[in-house]
């Protein structure tokens, strides 16, 4: 075990040294090697080793545990790093609440420890209705909640790296999981969205500012703000008659805003509700990254001004495209935060080609424009992923703000060093969603193949006609392998043993459907009686392998409530795959003469071809009704 001795200016630093040592096993002692800290004024970082003791020089706490990083990997090598940071906040926001899934204290403890070493200074955690609300049992009932005891130790863990914990909120829309219980039935404008200027709306507002702000340190909120659909339709309507979108969000946000002045703090709310409304082509504004229309002056006029605007942006992949939408937003406000993403919500693993090829050029955009705030999203989605796959990341984020552009062999080194981890075998996660010689892809589009590979009907497979089948299926088998080699060299093998099993699932799936609908036009008997006898039953047994696997996963990263939505998803799966078999066990032993499923033709997904994304489990499964 390698032991230092840290002298100089570590005050700020010292909880954090003393838990870092213990996560990551090296010691502290007089008698250890001389690490000498030194606290600047300036957003620098210096890290050397003259043959006799490193030095760090460092301008906020996190810059040390950076700096630090580098030390602990050094085998006594000459070292000289100089770095300047880009920004000046970094960080993440895990979203903890729309996939159902909200980490474990430990689990969160993890992330921040590498966040740490990585260098990046904020911590968003965005949650809906994952905390406890006073005197509000309704209020995120059989969801996995935060208590306020919970909140205040993961603010004084971060606070001992230097890393701010900062609430994200939702204080407009985007609250259907708590409008769905008729306690809130007078504060509802529509299914999703609270009423506006409703008195009872603002005292339950209040209470979700003081819940989430109280056990932390920090003055700033994130009070959320976007995509109120059709705001003002609903409720509203009915009682004030029509009014402009935008002056309903006008009243809404000034007392919003109200509400936090008067509690001193600092709020951040997303731009997009204004950008739509710049851009209206019609209800209920969908176009939020349109910049032929000038900005219309009473948009201007109506966008607060002391509050931080935060244009959210996770699809460009063009500089000049994030340029031109930072200064359109510079018209409303000059306190712009750019929000970026890892893309993870598409995918039971990350989507890193989308993820560096909108990362890169995104933070070019921010140091030309002179943004000074940024972070990256991790939103939960569906709930399929593992937050442990997003470190890589994490990393881009940090890289790209301390070293002021895109080093590919850096960033790899950098990797190593803060999680101990393979940058080849993370990028190769990609795959799940990727054809292996596919650039990443430009503009708007992704796709999430991963998921509606896994949840189509394996008799109706709405999305055959827009794959190739046979490709995937090889491609599946082989990441399959990969992801098996990688977890025998990983610290955190659960990562890729659980790709590893998707991938098994989807080496049978992704062409189980085109190949039962060839072998039926062409009256394959043969290839049929194959599929239920062989595999059809070794898919079955695989996607079983695979939800218990994840399950025992998910209950050492989350918190068990929230695994109910996956077994829902993986019994629907299941069950399914056991009726193809018994359909077609029928049909090839003549106890049916027709398969009404295999009948009817294949159609291109939403009438086009190519690969396609789509959201909604229902969706991906049925064109049947669930009723309600």
């Amino acid at each position: 075990m390698k032991k230092f001795n840290f002298i100089g200016d570590i005050s700020l630093v010292s909880g954090g040294l003393a838990e870092m040592s213990y996560c990551l096993g090296f010691g502290i002692s007089p008698d250890g090697i001389c690490v000498e800290a030194e606290k600047n004024d300036k957003k620098k970082l210096s890290v050397s080793f003259d043959e006799e003791r490193f030095k760090i020089s460092y301008g906020e706490p996190v810059m040390f545990f950076r700096g630090l990083s580098y030390i602990l990997g050094n085998d006594g090598d000459a070292l000289s790093v100089e770095e300047t940071l880009s920004f000046e906040s970094n960080g993440i926001m895990l979203d903890v609440n729309q996939g159902n899934a909200a980490p474990t204290m430990k689990s969160l403890k993890c992330i921040i420890t590498r966040m740490a070493l990585m260098g990046l200074n904020r911590f968003y955690i965005y949650m809906e209705d994952s905390f406890e609300l006073p005197d509000e049992p309704y209020f995120g009932y059989m969801r996995s909640r935060y208590s306020e005891e919970e909140l205040r130790e993961l603010d004084d863990f971060a606070f001992m790296f230097g890393i701010e914990v900062i609430p994200c909120i939702q204080t407009l829309g985007h609250l259907a999981s708590v409008l769905r219980w008729p306690a809130y039935s007078d504060i509802k404008e529509n299914e999703s969205v609270l009423l506006v200027g409703e008195e009872k709306t603002y005292t339950f507002i209040e209470k979700m500012i003081d819940a989430v702000t109280g056990p932390l340190r920090t003055n700033k909120i994130h009070v959320g703000l976007d995509e109120a659909w059709n705001l003002g339709l609903g409720e509203y309507l009915r009682r004030n008659g029509y009014t402009e979108p935008y002056e309903v969000m006008q009243i809404h946000v000034n007392r919003v805003l109200e509400i936090c002045k008067k509690r001193n703090l600092e709020p951040m709310m997303f731009s997009d509700m204004y950008m739509r409304m710049a851009n209206n082509t019609g209800i209920p504004f969908y176009d939020y990254y349109s910049v032929e229309k000038p900005m219309p002056q009473e948009i201007i006029d109506s966008a607060p001004k002391d509050v931080g605007l935060s244009y959210w942006d996770y699809c460009h992949a063009n500089e000049d495209d994030y340029v031109a939408l930072i200064k359109r937003h510079q018209l409303l406000s000059e306190n712009i935060v750019f929000v970026g993403a890892i893309w993870s919500w598409t995918s039971f693993g990350v989507d890193y080609p989308k993820t560096f090829k909108t990362t890169i050029a995104a933070l070019s955009a921010c140091r030309k424009c002179g943004v000074k705030d940024v972070f990256a999203t991790i939103w939960g989605g569906a709930g399929e992923h593992n937050i442990f796959a997003t470190l890589l990341g994490m990393q881009l984020w940090a890289e790209l703000d301390y070293n002021g552009g895109f080093d590919e062999e850096k960033l790899r080194k950098r990797f190593k060093a803060c999680t101990g981890e393979d940058y080849d075998d993370f990028m190769a996660i990609g795959y799940l969603d990727n054809m292996f010689d596919e650039d990443a892809r430009d503009g708007l589009d992704y796709t999430n193949l991963s998921q509606y590979l896994m949840w189509q009907d394996p008799l109706q497979g709405f999305f055959d006609r827009n794959i190739d089948g046979g490709a995937l299926a090889a491609q599946y088998d082989e990441l399959c392998t990969r992801m098996s080699k990688a977890k025998k060299k990983s610290e955190l093998s659960f990562v890729f043993e659980f790709i590893e099993n998707v991938s098994a699932v989807l080496a049978l799936k992704a062409n189980i459907g085109i190949r039962a609908k060839i072998a039926y036009d062409a009256g394959d008997k043969k290839e049929l009686s194959c599929l239920a006898k062989n595999v059809l039953p070794e898919l079955i047994k695989r996607a079983k392998k695979l939800r218990e696997y994840h399950r025992a996963m998910w209950m050492e990263i989350y918190k068990p409530i929230g695994w109910d939505t996956m077994d829902v998803k993986y019994g629907a799966v299941i069950a399914r795959l056991d009726t193809a078999k018994v359909r077609i066990s029928d049909y090839v032993s003549g106890k049916v003469s027709s398969l009404a499923e295999l009948e009817e033709p294949r159609l291109y997904y939403k009438g086009e071809p190519g690969r396609v994304r789509e959201v909604g489990i229902i969706k991906m499964m049925t064109a049947g009704r669930i009723s309600k």
